[in-house]
């Protein structure tokens, strides 16, 4: 099975912004000989960063002309717009005549067509590659979309992600929640996945800093995982459940927490390993994580180290409304001769295990809400407890082997 990705954003068709282009200098279509340009528009453009043909990924801006037409029989006032796209120097890439542009490259885009229509009936696309215009095939989908790195906050004004589209049965209305889905590479070829997700599979695919993480059910029905980069192509084996966790800001003196982007310091994969419990129906330290860089790829542990476990887990975060799984202190673990041993950071896990090279080590951890969230650990050095000041989230329990 040919693999591949999916989403994240939608374009909608009424988006509009001040034009860049005229739309006379195209042609205009038939439904629009009657209409007037409305150049007091002013709504924002979009703009894009996009994967490059023949070098590292460019910025492309989505852009808009407004029309006011005037129906001959209700004299009813409808608005229309015409997309097109330029690149980074302002050059057009894509003219100005579409319902819909989705960027997949610097050089080319996924377009829809009016017609003769001020609005098309069926989402019929094509690509539209500069030079070459628009590609023979026809593609048909019951939903187009972006996919993009989920909570990307650096920069607000531009949209990181990898254009693809979904065919077949829609996750947001089929009960199963299966789908066939297409991703556009950046010289506008296809790559397609079919029967991706799946009730209990969770999201088909995500984006997770620079690769997929994609999922879908076997012909037994269990669920499987696997890392793809950004064309789709496999590039780690998946050895357990992957994981996303989100690090989060630790209270200030007043307690005060940030909010939305601030609020958040990382978003990490990793792949879950064996339960760190004696019973892993009842989690406490939870399952062992291995962390994965963003080219998917396994990160390098300290000497010694064996994985990761959130230390300190909250389930508030405005940065990720949905996403339950966050937290403020990571511990990274070292096996012992009488279970394992951890150290512990407030920070993201990339810091944790730089960290780790020459951090105490622990034996045993309690958590506590008291004075807005605490993690006291036991010393393996002298058997002494030591607190570190967290977050909201946990009552106080200690841990359990």
């Amino acid at each position: 099975m040919r693999l591949l990705v999916i989403a994240a954003m939608w374009l909608c068709f009424g988006l509009t912004s001040p034009a860049g282009f005229t739309a006379e200098a195209q042609g205009l279509p038939k439904y629009l000989k009657s209409c007037k340009k409305d150049p007091s528009v002013t709504i924002h453009d979009y703009t894009y960063k996009v994967a490059s043909p023949n070098g590292p990924p460019g910025l492309v801006t989505v852009t808009h002309e407004h029309y006011e037409c005037k129906d001959p029989e209700t004299r009813n006032t409808e608005s229309v717009y015409l997309h097109g796209m330029t690149d980074s120097s302002g050059k057009v890439v894509v003219p100005v005549k579409y319902a819909q542009v989705l960027p997949f490259s610097t050089k080319g885009a996924l377009v829809l067509g009016h017609g003769n229509e001020r609005y098309p009936k069926t989402l019929n696309y094509r690509t539209y590659i500069a030079g070459k215009g628009e590609g023979k095939d026809r593609y048909t989908f019951d939903n187009a979309l972006r996919l993009h790195p989920d909570g990307t906050c650096s920069e607000p004004d531009v949209s990181d992600g990898s254009l693809i589209s979904v065919t077949g049965l829609d996750w947001h209305t089929d009960g199963s929640g299966r789908m066939d889905v297409t991703l556009f590479t950046a010289d506008g070829k296809t790559r397609r996945l079919e029967n991706m997700g799946g009730e209990g599979a969770g999201d088909a695919a995500l984006r997770v800093g620079d690769v997929f993480l994609a999922s879908w059910k076997d012909e037994g029905g269990a669920v499987r995982s696997g890392i793809l980069d950004l064309e789709g192509r496999p590039i780690a084996p998946v050895l357990g459940k992957p994981a996303i966790w989100s690090t989060l800001v630790s209270p200030g003196p007043d307690g005060s927490i940030p909010h939305g982007c601030e609020e958040e310091l990382s978003q990490d994969l990793f792949i879950e390993g064996p339960s760190l419990d004696l019973d892993p129906a009842k989690p406490f330290f939870g399952p062992l994580l291995i962390p994965v860089r963003r080219d998917g790829q396994p990160a390098v542990l300290p000497e010694g180290a064996i994985g990761m476990f959130p230390a300190y887990v909250r389930d508030r975060n405005t940065a990720r409304k949905d996403r339950k799984q966050n937290a403020v202190t990571w511990g990274v673990v070292f096996p012992a001769a009488n279970g394992f041993q951890f150290t512990l950071h407030v920070g993201p896990p990339s810091e944790a295990l730089i960290a780790a090279e020459t951090a105490p080590r622990y034996s045993d951890i309690g958590r506590s809400i008291d004075h807005g969230g605490m993690v006291g650990a036991k010393s393996v050095a002298d058997g002494l407890w030591r607190w570190f000041s967290c977050g909201y989230g946990h009552s106080g329990r200690r841990g359990e082997r």
